[in-house]
């Protein structure tokens, strides 16, 4: 994953899975994806990374979240 340094990007992108760079910068950008290129990630990394964004998950923790305002 390469993304601008933007929204929920850096917090969800880690050096194991991705690059993160400063918005707009299209030179920082063009180099991230050549180092990607070179040099893969390492898939189970990214999948373990993305499994922290588990929608099922992340729904129940909602869930729970909102319970306990309202209780």
């Amino acid at each position: 994953v390469v993304a601008f340094n933007s929204g929920g990007c850096p917090e969800s992108i880690v050096s194991s899975c991705g690059y993160v760079v400063e918005r707009g910068d299209i030179n920082g950008l063009i180099n991230a994806v050549t180092k990607a290129c070179v040099t893969p990630f390492d898939g189970n990394a990214c999948i373990k990374r993305a499994s922290f964004y588990d929608k099922s998950k992340l729904f129940m923790e909602y869930v729970k979240l909102y319970e306990s305002v309202i209780s």
